[in-house]
């Protein structure tokens, strides 16, 4: 009896520590992807109508949609991963595939964008 109670403590303990380490990269997860989670908002002319708004939303999946002098110019989803820590973001698209940039968050509510296409980008959170 005695040999199964020793048994049913190690086990106890076992399954706690997985359990808390699995709830540990849980945790991490959701908190990386809490800042982007929203719409940004990119403006390429001076005049303010022609912008790019990029929607992430908190399961990873997202959209943008692309306004040049007041018409849609583009629109698309995607999946993503943000790795906050190492300040990038993949993008993956259906069609064109993926796209990592690096980006330097300014605040939760500003990020400079490296090597999207190319361009450096500042984005504004709408939301």
């Amino acid at each position: 009896m005695k040999k199964l109670k020793i048994c049913f403590i190690v086990l106890f303990a076992i399954t706690s520590i997985i359990a808390l380490f699995s709830s540990c990269d849980d945790q991490e997860e959701n908190t990386n992807k809490s800042f982007l989670v929203g719409t940004w908002k990119y403006s390429f002319s001076s005049s303010g109508d022609s912008y790019v708004l990029w929607t992430f939303n908190s399961d990873g999946s997202g959209s943008y949609y692309e306004w040049d002098h007041g018409k849609v110019d583009g629109a698309d989803t995607f999946t993503y991963v943000c790795d906050e820590n190492n300040s990038k973001i993949i993008f993956y698209f259906k069609e064109d595939g993926n796209e990592v940039i690096s980006f330097t968050k300014n605040s939760n509510t500003s990020i400079t964008v490296y090597n999207f296409f190319d361009s450096i980008e500042y984005w504004f959170k709408q939301n």
